[in-house]
């Protein structure tokens, strides 16, 4: 089993299942399943690849489960993936906690844990997030955008990612940082209407 193909494959089938319909629920249900495997004492999950910046690492790798986890939970009522999906959660909100706005070192790793989260049932008065959304917020680019860090500019992937990840813990569309973003977008849109991410 590859961790990074059963969390993107559990992730895909969750939105599918969660505004689509049941067409995938049976590959979401084994999805979730062979997902277990892969959790931690700790409660993360352990990716066994990375290919930064797809795939990259335990944060991505637990909220992808959190978020399969949730939807089969919904789905099926069946109490057996709370205990998988809380110890997850426990993982991320201790991570997260962590991420003061002086040391986020990994914006990938914050828009993660935002999602993870919200996923487990967070909402926009949780202290965990709302540490997470300041600490994001604070590494937006003076020309709107976000990057990966360092001396690296704005990209569109990191940029996306991170107004995602605002949009879901309910930063408004008027929000400044996320105006600011969404203008970065469109002015670097390709004439394909790509906006080519070096790759990724």
């Amino acid at each position: 089993l590859s961790q990074p193909a059963k969390g993107f494959g559990g992730t895909a089938f969750a939105h599918y299942d969660g505004r689509v319909g049941p067409k995938l629920r049976q590959e979401l249900v084994k999805t979730a399943d062979e997902l277990l495997a892969f959790q931690q004492a700790d409660g993360s999950v352990n990716g066994d690849y990375t290919n930064f910046p797809v795939a990259n690492g335990v944060m991505q790798a637990t909220a992808q489960a959190i978020v399969t986890w949730r939807q089969v939970y919904e789905r099926t009522a069946d109490e057996r993936w709370l205990v998988p999906m809380r110890k997850a959660e426990r993982y991320v909100r201790d991570s997260a906690m962590r991420m003061s706005d002086g040391s986020l070192r990994s914006l990938y790793d914050a828009n993660y844990a935002v999602i993870g989260l919200v996923s487990a049932g967070g909402g926009a008065s949780d202290k965990a997030l709302a540490t997470l959304v300041r600490a994001i917020v604070k590494k937006a680019r003076g020309d709107g955008g976000f990057g990966f860090g360092g001396t690296q500019g704005s990209s569109a992937f990191m940029t996306g990612q991170t107004l995602y990840a605002l949009r879901l813990v309910g930063v408004p569309d008027g929000n400044a940082v996320v105006r600011s973003g969404t203008r970065w977008l469109i002015a670097h849109q390709r004439q394909d209407g790509g906006w080519g991410a070096s790759g990724s």
